[in-house]
């Protein structure tokens, strides 16, 4: 492919720019927006990221600027996002930090300003208004002198969300009366702003800020004529297929997305000269081995934005919009809501215009099982076995957490309006949330501390103390606890409370799909995580500390918010230690003692869920002589303790480096209400059987004794603790890495072709045998199943340089 071709497919982000020499794709909306500009209307040019906006600012400019008319163009997102990479043409960037700052600096000396109003009261002597101000500070810096009217482009608009309440109103107000000026009599600017916010979200800043003050305009998806303008480009690379057919193969599969149409006519050129059954084949394995197999900021950036609150209301839509096309409504706002996010497009069909998913690009990685999950991440199931909580004690937590003594907002918020009650009348558990950073935390509330509620706070704090006092990155850290007094309880005399406030993650392993998939699909970074798992087991067993709950729901997943520089956005930390062995004990006779009679009899299995905060499913990842004690079942429970966290650790990776759980035999385990010993033995026996058949280079061998012993299903004493699970991946970390890297010593193949006179030369020799037939059938299956990741090479020396000779031969 020549430089020039090159050139022409730098990939410069949503569509190609405004440089003469570069290509630009003239859409629809480019009149359109020239003549309401042109005419002195106010503008906002909304569009999904990467859309092409700032393309589009660029090419209105240079017509402007063609008839004379002055042009101003700012980027917010530099102005108001820390960054030390200054772009030169971000110098007015500098611009919007001075008009921030300078509105601080005012704000801090205007008492006048009166927070009950929509509008901010400004003084009106030494320009203290924000509107003189934004003036000013752009006609100083950026305005050509004696210009009388000039354009002020507005890029990213949606970072104004950015500035503190006060700032983003004055800007907001700024805007709203500059574009109420009548004919620009008293400031002769005409506005045009570019985002990705639905309109409405403007009306939030400034009630003013819609129509008829400003002009709302949409940027669609190139369509397939406009996109011609590429065919000068691609006819010098192509002659084997058609340029016009190389735009409909990237046309099929992006649908006009302005970036990923760059995108797959730059990989296009970068392939090569091919028929057009091969290139769309080459591109079609483009697309699945780097856009959908592995993490891409496009498809990342639309999947953050969903989960923004402006956009969530057009999830809903996209279940519907995944089985057909919508007609277009302008009124509806999920549709505008669902169409910024980037999952869908407006398309004319012929007849009239319909919201459409994307392309095919993103409905493969948008499907329904991706919507399951994302709805589970945005409404996330109540916490397991929930019971009830009365309305008092919530009113508790909202009181005391949640409220200062004003009546202002406190340092928490609730994240559900219940919580969970893991022991009646004495024991609970709340999610909360910090509602400045978002941070999540857990609460556990303990009342009646004069009676066996004291014992179980003393008990759980003491470990949760020591257990934090190792600061260990998957092990809990208190935030906050004590005892405090409450109104008036019994007799009138002030009832205490005691808590404890954990820093938690949002979400549990159990529910959090895209983590589990992640780990499946980077082994090493599962391996990570295995061995800091290990690691925290390490600590609690150095201090007598057993688990006894280890399991995905037992799990935090908890994001990373203090880190500069983190390589991961998450990590996983150990909960649920409310069955540990100090505490165990305790819960237990409580538990007895509720019963009526009290008695040592076994548990069903909904006493069993109570009792660990769980689900059915999540019992099947305890040891089997843990299940022993519990359900009065046969099995060593004498020796349940410290292998019984290393079973369950062994469950629990075995997700990430073999396959998910069958959920058949998962299910029969409790499939009569009740534990079944010999259905747990057969599910463990299946995994090991699945770990021995997982080729070395998905399992290392040496990873796979290791999870082997783990497992160990009758003989807890025979597996290995978890401080020789941390020695093992260490010590055998090269040997794992290298049947990684190579499939393993087993695994390596050599293929190689040779003309059908040597065939029978070598047959001859007996340097080969077998059917010739079979071996065809054979080398099929090889390169489908075995192969399916290797590369061709061409060796001039044949297969000697990739053989290495037996030690002591040459």
């Amino acid at each position: 492919m020549s430089t020039e071709i090159q050139k022409a497919f730098a990939i410069r982000g949503g569509a190609t720019g405004g440089d003469p020499d570069q290509f630009y794709v003239e859409r629809d909306a480019d009149n359109r927006i020239f003549e309401l500009l042109d005419e002195g209307k106010h503008c906002y040019l909304f569009a999904p990221k990467q859309s092409g906006k700032s393309s589009l600012a660029f090419h209105l400019q240079r017509r402007f600027r063609e008839q004379g008319t002055c042009c101003v163009y700012i980027d917010l997102s530099v102005a108001f996002t820390i960054d030390d990479e200054r772009v030169k043409k971000q110098i007015a960037s500098d611009v919007c930090q001075q008009f921030v700052e300078e509105l601080e600096s005012i704000f801090s000396e205007l008492d006048e300003c009166r927070a009950d109003k929509t509008d901010v009261q400004w003084l009106e002597e030494d320009g203290a208004d924000p509107a003189g101000l934004l003036v000013r500070v752009v006609t100083e810096q950026l305005v050509t002198p004696g210009e009388k009217r000039y354009l002020l482009f507005l890029d990213e608009s949606d970072t104004i969300d950015a500035l503190p309440p006060k700032g983003r109103e004055a800007l907001a107000s700024a805007l709203a009366e500059l574009m109420a000026t009548t004919g620009g009599e008293s400031y002769p600017i005409t506005f045009c702003l570019l985002g990705s916010l639905p309109p409405a979200s403007l009306e939030q800043w400034n009630p003013s800020l819609t129509a008829p003050l400003l002009e709302c305009e949409r940027i669609d998806d190139f369509t397939r004529e406009q996109i011609n303008v590429f065919l000068p480009a691609i006819k010098p690379a192509f002659s084997k297929c058609a340029p016009d057919d190389v735009l409909d193969i990237c046309f099929e599969q992006a649908e006009g997305h302005p970036y990923l149409t760059q995108l797959l006519l730059h990989q296009a050129t970068a392939i090569g000269d091919k028929s057009r059954t091969r290139l769309s084949q080459s591109l079609q394995d483009f697309v699945k081995d780097e856009l959908l197999s592995k993490p891409h900021f496009t498809l990342d950036n639309t999947e953050q934005r969903i989960l923004f609150p402006e956009f969530r209301d057009g999830l809903p839509l996209y279940k519907t919009l995944l089985d057909d096309d919508l007609p277009e409504d302008k009124k509806d706002l999920r549709q505008i809501a669902l169409y910024l996010s980037g999952l869908a497009a407006f398309r004319d069909p012929g007849e009239r215009l319909q919201l459409c998913l994307r392309n095919p690009i993103f409905s493969g990685y948008f499907s329904k099982k991706w919507l399951e999950n994302t709805d589970k991440k945005i409404n996330p199931p109540p916490c397991p076995n929930t019971h009830k909580v009365a309305p008092e004690i919530v009113e508790l937590v909202e009181s005391v957490f949640c409220k200062m003594p004003d009546g202002t907002p406190g340092p928490y918020k609730l994240v559900e309006n219940t919580g969970r009650e893991l022991f009646k009348d004495q024991f609970y558990e709340f999610r909360l949330m910090d509602p400045n950073t978002r941070r999540p935390f857990t609460l556990q509330l303990f009342k009646g501390l004069d009676r066996t509620g004291g014992d179980l706070w003393r008990r759980v704090a003491r470990t949760l103390v020591r257990v934090s006092g190792y600061r260990h990155e998957t092990l809990p850290e208190i935030e906050d606890g004590g005892a405090r007094k409450i109104g008036d309880g019994v007799d009138g005399k002030p009832e205490e409370f005691a808590y404890v406030v954990i820093r938690a993650g949002g979400t549990t392993l159990a529910e959090s799909s895209h983590v589990i998939e992640a780990l499946q699909n980077d082994k090493r970074r599962a391996l990570v995580q295995f061995a800091r798992l290990a690691e925290a087991l390490v600590k609690l067993h150095e201090n007598r500390l057993v688990h006894r709950n280890l399991h995905p729901r037992a799990i935090d997943v908890l994001e990373k918010f203090d880190a500069e520089d983190a390589p991961e956005d998450w990590i996983l930390r150990l909960t649920r230690f409310e069955m540990s062995d100090l505490v165990d004990d305790l819960l237990w006779d409580l538990y007895e003692n509720n019963k009526s009679p009290p008695s040592r009899q076994k548990l069903s299995v909904e006493e069993a869920r109570q009792l660990y905060a769980g689900e059915t499913e999540d019992l099947v990842y305890l040891a089997p002589e843990r299940l022993a004690l519990l359900f009065e079942s046969e099995g060593e429970e004498m020796l349940e303790g410290l292998y019984s966290d290393v079973f369950s650790l062994g469950m629990v990776v075995y997700r990430w480096f073999v396959s998910d759980l069958p959920k058949d035999r998962v299910d029969a385990v409790f499939a009569e209400e009740d534990y079944d010993r010999s259905a747990h033995k057969d599910l463990v026996g299946f995994m090991i059987d699945e770990i021995k058949k997982a080729p070395s280079r998905k399992v290392p061998e040496k990873l796979k004794t290791l999870l082997e012993k783990m497992l160990d299903f009758d003989s807890p004493r025979t597996r290995p603790t978890a401080f020789q699970i941390v020695s093992e991946i260490a010590a055998s970390l090269d040997d794992i890495e290298k049947d990684w890297d190579e499939g393993g010593a087993e695994k390596r193949f050599m293929v190689a072709y040779m003309v059908d006179p040597m065939r029978d030369y070598f047959q001859h020799r007996g340097w080969i045998h077998g059917d010739r037939n079979v071996a065809e059938e054979d080398l099929i299956e090889l390169l489908r199943n075995d192969l399916s990741a290797s590369v061709l090479t061409y060796s001039r020396r044949g297969s000697a340089p990739f053989e290495k000779p037996p030690q002591g031969k040459t």
